[in-house]
């Protein structure tokens, strides 16, 4: 699923024309702490905005995790570091409905 949004997507974007190939991003704020990878991104596919227009995870990561996949309303790009992503932190987000 992150391999489509990440590839496959803006290739069939750029085919049909449609600009811009790649979705704008937008900027988020973490509504909890959620696991960084210390030497590469991250790409979590399983987040959803909450009432307050926070980002939270539906629970699941892996591909076996389908109830997550389904509620998730976009993919989260989250940077290396050595600390997860702190509650209130800003988070890039490409959204899954474009």
């Amino acid at each position: 699923m992150v391999a489509f949004e990440l590839f496959v997507r803006p290739a069939i974007r750029q085919i049909s024309g449609i600009a811009p190939p790649v979705p704008p991003t937008q900027i988020g704020v973490a509504g909890e702490q959620l696991p960084r990878l210390p030497r590469e991104f991250t790409y979590m596919l399983s987040v959803r905005q909450n009432e307050q227009g926070e980002w939270l995870s539906t629970g699941g990561f892996g591909s076996h995790v389908l109830g997550g996949i389904a509620q998730a309303q976009a993919l989260a790009v989250i940077p290396p570091g050595p600390d997860p992503v702190a509650k209130g932190s800003e988070l890039n987000l490409i959204p899954l409905w474009s």
